[in-house]
């Protein structure tokens, strides 16, 4: 520490330029980097749960529970699905071929397909396709997630996209919108307390541009 504060004392110019220049090259490199930032960090890769899910997969081919639920619901002014009409049977099946090609969809199932009944509410008022993954990275379930709500679509029905990975994206979309408003009602409020405290344009700023840095 005596001999970084000898340094800073001797050559503040020196420091001031590297430190500028460390600036400026962090700001350039560092543009695009939260596309490269990996959405995760919920559950530890080597725990006992994590280890039988992978096991899981690597014997069974997909994970133990869907990533993604697709919801489909009457159209408007329909009280009851017709489980029986050849126009919501193609419609299912449509829709469960589309979800089997988005990438890292091992599996998916149709109530009306031989699919598990249980996913017929018993009133009829709508049905779920289910998806099953090949993979627990929450990266290929959130863009496979964006994927089906781009992709899944009906004009005879109305169709929902939701489960596990809908809903970690709609958690990472929430997150990230209330820490770019948190960061814009923290920042004016630090400089006008820093202000006070310091009495000063320039002794205020120095706080703020150190967390910059």
């Amino acid at each position: 520490m005596t001999r970084i504060a000898d340094l800073t004392w001797k050559h503040p110019k020196l420091v001031l330029a590297a430190v500028g220049i460390f600036t400026l090259l962090a700001f350039g490199l560092s543009k695009n980097v939260e596309q490269h930032l990996k959405a995760a960090g919920f559950s530890d890769p080597a725990s006992e749960s994590s280890r039988a899910q992978a096991l899981l997969i690597e014997k069974s081919g997909s994970e133990s529970q869907p990533a993604i639920i697709v919801r489909v619901r009457p159209a408007a002014g329909q009280g009851q699905l017709p489980l029986h009409s050849p126009s919501l049977r193609r419609e299912a099946r449509r829709l469960t071929a589309a979800l089997r090609t988005i990438d890292g969809v091992s599996r998916a199932e149709n109530p009306l397909s031989g699919g598990s009944p249980q996913l017929i509410a018993p009133d009829r008022s709508s049905l779920l396709l289910t998806a099953y993954f090949s993979s627990n990275d929450v990266q290929v379930l959130a863009n496979g997630a964006d994927e089906a709500s781009e992709r899944l679509s009906s004009s005879k029905f109305e169709v929902t996209v939701g489960g596990l990975a809908a809903g970690f994206n709609e958690i990472n979309d929430t997150v990230h919108s209330d820490l770019i408003r948190a960061e814009l009602i923290a920042f004016p409020l630090l400089a006008l307390l820093l202000l006070i405290v310091f009495r000063g344009v320039v002794a205020a700023s120095i706080p703020l541009l150190v967390g910059m840095v």
